[in-house]
């Protein structure tokens, strides 16, 4: 099994993706030492479509460069949105010698990601395909998504984008998508359930392939399996070999530098993962439910008893439902 760091991707929606140079040379320096197999070190290009971001939203040519330098032997990772990603973004850091593209892939949309993980395989690079808020589509759509991706991807990543999983939901639908192909399976989670190193722990027992964490648990709100209780894990339970202190002194050394890196779910939070909606619409649930009067957390069970595609809810539609519950 191999083991991927996110910090200075997904922690990065902790601090605007405000890491130094410096810090993510650091952290990538580490955690090549410690044993993680892959570094992912931001996304691509987010920084466009983002304005006011840091460092680790843009991952540019010279971010590579200076990370490549300062550590020539670590495995680095992009995380692509497609539609801020083209052909010769792809060729750049092939030559820069990024080892792995991290492609999202709707299971119901497929755009231009099939060419550019066409091309990010012609040059050797491991292309995963990344099924983010996967637990918001049916069964069948996204077993026919997988099953298209494996046609080219390295890689099948199953994102749990919502932290709605539990550990028996991933061992089943891990068994599902070896139904439909062998490539390898790669598994990223949220904490909103606080079942994150569960999840991950019967991942790894079911055959995982591929397992995300990240510093101190740092990520998108609930946050991710701390790399610290994975390593710890995986150690005493698998016999992998990893630099336990090394791992124990990047997280000091990183909560001295980012006030966020750690957070437990609130009840919102909570909420949010036990009816499977994603953390970007926490704003537009916070208003209309202010609004209207009614209570976050039953609205959002409301959502999810509605007929409604969780995965793009506009105001219209939650404002309805809210008023309903009047």
């Amino acid at each position: 099994m191999k083991l991927l760091d996110c910090t200075l991707r997904d922690g990065g929606y902790r601090n605007n993706w405000c890491f130094t140079q410096e810090i993510a040379n650091h952290v990538t320096d580490q955690l090549y030492h410690i044993g993680v197999d892959y570094v992912e070190i931001g996304y691509r290009n987010v920084s466009v479509q983002v304005p006011f971001t840091g460092l680790t939203s843009a991952s540019s040519n010279a971010y590579i460069e200076a990370l490549r330098t300062a550590v020539p032997d670590a495995n680095l990772a992009v995380m692509c949105h497609p539609q801020y990603v083209a052909k010769q973004d792809v060729l750049d850091m092939a030559s820069l010698g990024v080892k792995m593209l991290r492609f999202i892939y709707p299971a119901s949309k497929r755009g231009p990601t099939d060419a550019l993980i066409d091309v990010a395989t012609s040059k050797g690079i491991i292309a995963t395909a990344n099924f983010t808020m996967c637990t918001n589509y049916s069964r069948k759509v996204l077993l026919a998504g997988i099953e298209a991706a494996a046609e080219r991807a390295s890689v099948i990543y199953l994102a749990d984008s919502n932290g709605n999983m539990t550990p028996s939901y991933l061992v089943k639908l891990m068994d599902q998508v070896r139904g439909v192909t062998s490539k390898p399976i790669g598994y990223h989670n949220h904490n909103n359930l606080g079942l994150a190193v569960a999840n991950m722990v019967a991942g790894v027992g079911n055959g995982l392939d591929f397992a995300d964490a990240s510093i101190g648990g740092m990520g998108q709100a609930t946050g991710n399996t701390p790399l610290e209780a994975i390593t710890t894990y995986l150690s005493r339970e698998h016999k992998m070999s990893f630099d336990l202190l090394r791992v124990m002194e990047l997280r000091q050394y990183l909560g001295q530098r980012e006030p966020n890196v750690a957070v437990a779910p609130d009840p919102q939070q909570l909420a949010m993962g036990v009816y499977n909606i994603h953390n970007r619409f926490r704003p537009l649930l916070e208003m209309v439910a202010t609004e209207v009067g009614v209570s976050f957390i039953l609205l959002s069970r409301k959502l999810d008893e509605s007929a409604l595609n969780l995965t793009e809810l506009t105001e219209a539609e939650v404002r309805k439902v809210a008023e309903g519950m009047k």
